[in-house]
């Protein structure tokens, strides 16, 4: 059975479809350490530059089409003023802290009381019963959740016993307090209760429990929860989402949740929004390129949202899967790492260490290095071992739906967090070998971001049980001014090409040894070598002739008209081509290199083609516009436009075409892509069509001659047949061959000369000849048939063959052979 894997916010599909963001805090920069007095924020506080308030702060995650967390200041009434995100980021504030909105800034007053260890949470919990609305012929009825306050019990006791761990204690249980069943008044949708800054039927829910109470009763409560359950039938006004909660300043800040009773994946998903109450946000991939195909932010790094599949504030997976263990940031910020067993790392420094696998008990667990952007790196050593990892997703296989990038399920792990708040990021290795977010022996992590690369590490050795899995590694450590250069190995070769550049032989290879460092222009980078270049075409690292490189920078690089390299070299017998992502770089012998873009409406149909190496080829010349008409020639054709879509056709096609006077001549635009029916193909285009005949030619009928009399006569299964030669033309007339007639203008319109009489007239002179022009068609009668002309008659007979008659030769023949008047 497929299964179904979700996120706090959004359900994702069997193949992760999409992945919302709720995420409090994105931006790629350090957050400053709280002052006492507290700062205020440089930024607008509230989306209203006029609202004052002071109060507590209440932080909503995971809301449904939300990208982000969303905050509030409550004040002493209930009630709510918004505030963004940025001000909240900037002065370091937590759900609990009492802040201050005055002339436009945040400040706090006073920081959310610390947890006592060992604190026992209480969960009040409300099953929620919906009234659906009829719809689509269906009656209304009561939707109720299949989940039992057993079933919640259960969740709750899972959820403690992996916190219980996870914290070291410091969350000592969680128990199942009172309990309660509504039928909300409202639908399945989640509103905000007025100006609370709290959900609906959180409030409904908590008068449940006890008269007068409100959700705001469970923030800021000392360890008390509310969580209220849906039914599944509520799956499509959650847009997605399968929770929401509060995202607390601290253990002992209580909150309220929200479920959707669906899957199989509920205690996962309930653990992940406890988490949020604990003050946890999400569990993030974060990469560079190449690795990271998905990125947002600044020189091609960013994050993928959820993606952390080692953790359990990342995807939730739907299944019969174990919530996995806390990565290293998200547990030592639960207290979990007891006295010993997390090493930090200080600023120019060098050491090695030797890390237990997650799930040990004793010896060093993980590793923390704080960078000099004030980033905090933490390592700890994953094995799919222990009473959670062993059941958990990633164990399952490499995580390639879901991460993007695929990764081992055993390593080292490093979990990074960029400013002072729990959103964590695993962050990959600097080699690009298809496993980044979990390191083996041999390899190794620059730091690239912010304005210095100032943390290297390596993984030196790794022991290993009967099954193969690490039970401990070998880690050096190096920060500072003790660490290599920037984003370079020990060979000068840039990591993100250390893997291709090894499978290519070193510097013993094809590319020789590196000639100049990394270089990087917009979202992509190149390395120079003796022998060519290394770069990335998005999803693989390729090779290049220098020459190729150095006409691409001269057409402006990845900002120019070419875009990124979008593959390796093709090579086809006279030439040889590169493509990239807006045309491609040819080379011919002889001749040098051409670069040659692909204008960009033809740029998606010559992908979907096959680009260099499928049916279009290569492109030759620049797009060509005539009037209202454009068109681009291609090794394998040409692409241009019908009105409504981007056709192909062949090169002989177009060429007659154009002959014809393109678009301003009788053929006029382009009307279809080619269509072949057994004996021959054709064109369509708004005057006509051209018909390719095998070993016969290409050969155009135009609607303003004699394409409608061609398919009045049943087109190229009619008494005609198929085209044998382009019209032409004489002073007097216009004439077209087919296969079994012609077809030529007459003093009476457009008529048919059969073939036994086209020879001799055309030998005669045509409508220029001795005959002129055609005045009737062919009438028979008896032994004879006859043609009339405008000066004379076509005969045949039988034992004669055909015969011209003029003058009065003709107008005895006319006397002596009277026929009917033909009919019209």
């Amino acid at each position: 059975m497929a299964s179904r894997v979700f996120t706090g916010i959004a359900a994702l599909a069997v193949v992760l479809a999409s992945l919302t963001s709720a995420t409090g805090a994105a931006a790629l920069e350090p957050r400053p350490t709280v002052p006492s007095p507290a700062p205020t924020a440089r930024v607008q506080a509230a989306p209203s530059g006029d609202a004052d308030a002071t109060g507590e702060l209440v932080e909503l995650s995971d809301l449904p089409g939300s990208t982000g967390s969303t905050f509030f200041v409550r004040d002493e009434a209930g009630e709510a003023t918004a505030v963004t995100a940025d001000a909240v980021e900037k002065v370091g504030a937590v759900a609990g802290d009492r802040v201050e909105i005055a002339d436009g800034e945040l400040s706090v007053l006073s920081e959310v009381d610390a947890a006592a260890a060992g604190l026992a949470h209480s969960v009040d919990v409300v099953l929620v019963t919906v009234r659906m609305p009829a719809a689509d012929g269906r009656p209304a009825y009561e939707a109720r959740p299949s989940a039992s306050v057993d079933t919640v019990r259960s969740w709750l006791s899972y959820a403690s016993d992996h916190l219980r761990q996870a914290s070291n204690g410091r969350v000592a249980s969680l128990a199942l307090g009172a309990q309660a069943e509504i039928t909300t008044a409202g639908t399945c949708q989640l509103d905000l209760a007025g100006s609370s800054g709290d959900l609906t039927v959180w409030n409904e829910a908590a008068r449940a429990i006890a008269p007068g109470r409100s959700a705001a009763s469970y923030e800021n409560s000392g360890g008390r929860h509310l969580l209220v359950v849906f039914p599944e039938d509520c799956a499509e006004a959650w847009q997605g989402s399968v929770g929401i909660a509060n995202v607390g300043g601290g253990l002992s800040y209580g909150g309220n949740i929200a479920l959707l009773d669906v899957g199989q994946g509920q205690r996962q998903a309930f653990l992940h929004e406890f988490g949020h109450n604990l003050s946890l946000r999400h569990a993030n991939n974060y990469a560079c390129l190449p690795l990271q195909r998905h990125w947002e932010g600044n020189d091609g790094c960013g994050f993928s949202k959820y993606a952390d599949i080692y953790d359990p504030m990342g995807v939730v997976v739907d299944g019969d899967y174990d919530s996995p263990l806390f990565n290293a940031a998200h547990r030592d910020a639960l207290g979990g790492y007891p006295q010993g067993s997390l090493v930090t790392v200080e600023q120019d420094a060098s050491t090695s260490v030797t890390l237990r696998a997650a799930s040990s008990t004793t010896g060093t667990l993980a590793v923390k290095v704080r960078d000099s952007n004030g980033w905090d790196y933490y390592l700890d050593l994953r094995n799919g071992r222990g009473s959670y990892d062993g059941g958990a997703y990633y164990t399952r296989g490499r995580g390639c739906d879901i991460t993007w990038v695929c990764t081992r399920d055993y390593g080292v792990r490093i979990t990074q967090q960029q400013s002072a708040d729990t959103t964590s990021y695993a962050v990959a290795s600097s080699q690009d070998d298809g496993d980044g977010y979990a390191l083996v022996k041999g390899d190794w992590f620059s730091s690239s971001e912010g304005s210095s690369c100032d943390i290297w590490l390596s993984v030196d050795d790794m022991s290993t049980d009967g099954a193969g899995r690490p039970t401990s590694a070998t880690v050096t450590v190096r920060t500072g001014d003790k660490a290599p250069a920037c984003g370079t190995s020990p060979d000068g070769v840039h990591p993100w090409f250390q893997a291709k550049y090894k499978e290519l032989g070193g510097a013993s290879g094809p590319l020789g040894k590196p000639v100049a460092p990394m270089v990087c222009q917009s979202s992509a980078c190149w390395q120079e070598f003796a022998g060519g270049v290394l770069t990335s075409d998005g999803t693989q690292i390729v090779m290049l002739s220098t020459a190729y490189v150095t006409t691409w920078l001269a057409n402006g690089g990845p900002d120019g008209a070419l875009g990124l390299v979008a593959g390796p070299e093709s090579c086809f017998g006279t030439y040889c081509a590169t493509p990239f992502a807006g045309g491609a770089i040819t080379w011919v012998p002889g001749q040098g290199v051409t670069a040659v873009p692909v204008h960009p409406w033809f740029q998606a149909k010559w992908k979907e083609l096959g680009g260099i190496t499928g049916a279009i080829g290569t492109p030759t010349e620049a797009m060509r516009c005539q009037s209202s008409a454009c068109w681009q020639q291609f090794t394998g054709g040409v692409l241009t436009s019908d009105g409504r879509q981007i056709v192909r056709l062949s090169s002989d096609y177009v060429s007659t075409w154009t002959a014809w006077g393109g678009p301003d001549g009788d053929l006029g635009l382009v009307a279809g892509g080619e269509s072949c029916f057994g004996s021959y193909c054709q064109a369509s285009f708004v005057g006509g069509v051209i018909v390719w005949v095998p070993n016969s030619g290409v050969y155009p009928v135009a609607k303003k001659w004699f394409y409608p009399a061609w398919m009045e006569r049943g087109g190229a299964t009619g008494a005609l047949g198929l085209p044998s030669d382009a019209m032409k033309c004489q002073s007097a007339a216009c004439y077209q061959v087919f296969q079994n007639g012609t077809l030529t203008s007459s003093t009476s319109g457009i008529l048919s000369l059969s073939s036994a009489y086209v020879s001799m007239w055309i030998g005669g002179g045509g409508p220029d000849g001795q005959l002129g022009l055609l005045t009737g068609p062919e009438v028979c009668s008896g032994s004879f048939c006859q043609v009339p002309f405008q000066r004379g008659l076509m005969v045949w007979q039988p034992r004669t063959g055909v015969r011209i008659l003029t003058g009065s030769e003709a107008d005895e023949w006319r006397r002596t052979h009277p026929v009917a008047a033909p009919v019209r």
